[in-house]
């Protein structure tokens, strides 16, 4: 659903599915694409093999949690 980090990440019918938070209607809907439109799938599983790939690999994973350390390390409390 539309809520928290998953909207950062999921980019609705490229990467995913997105619905309304709560919504049961539109969560049912977004079920039935995923088991009736075989190229919307495979178009979501390509595009997000993709992203996977350029930005989250261990190394930028690293790169980003060692940056929020330094700056965590340099707020005066």
């Amino acid at each position: 659903s539309r809520v928290g980090g998953l909207i950062s990440i999921v980019e609705h019918e490229k990467t995913g599915l997105l619905f309304p938070v709560g919504d049961y209607k539109e969560l049912a809907v977004a079920i039935e694409r995923f088991l009736n439109e075989e190229a919307l799938v495979k178009n979501i599983i390509s595009n997000a093999s993709v992203m996977l790939r350029e930005k989250f690999t261990l190394s930028l994973m690293a790169q980003n949690t060692l940056k929020v350390y330094k700056e965590a390390a340099c707020l005066k409390l």
